[in-house]
């Protein structure tokens, strides 16, 4: 079979992240009086700026805090034991998880580089609606 989960999981998202864009795009297009450059700006925050803190979270910076929130909740429940026995032993789980699971940046990637690219084109370049 040619197409994998992971190869539709990526259509998937470019497909999201195009209609999200599209869905903002329009209205403030053929409804505001913004400049073209400052309404790519968003898209572009929106996507390189998610794609940022995945990356973050992903080197397992949040883990302690994840930990004791989840220790937290646990404690407000009757008879709840806990999940894991100290942080070190949470991490490794999670360090774990995310090698088995890979994440998906390209398309987020792909789409914030090419809403910074018409960013700036149109600074320079302005165009009149």
């Amino acid at each position: 079979m040619l197409i994998t989960e992971r190869t539709k999981k990526v259509f998937l998202c470019y497909l999201c992240g195009i209609i999200a864009f599209l869905l903002y795009f329009l209205p403030m297009y053929f409804f505001s009086n913004w400049p073209l450059s400052d309404i790519f700006l968003i898209p572009t925050i929106v996507f390189l700026g998610y794609d940022a803190l995945r990356f973050i979270g992903r080197t397992g910076v949040f883990d302690l805090f994840t930990y004791q929130f989840t220790n937290w909740l646990s404690s407000w429940r009757k008879n709840m034991p806990l999940a894991h026995k100290d942080p070190y032993e949470y991490r490794n789980q999670k360090r774990e998880a995310r090698k088995e699971n890979g994440w998906i940046w390209l398309p987020w990637l792909i789409l914030g580089t090419l809403c910074l690219f018409f960013c700036l084109l149109f600074a320079f370049v302005p165009v009149t609606k």
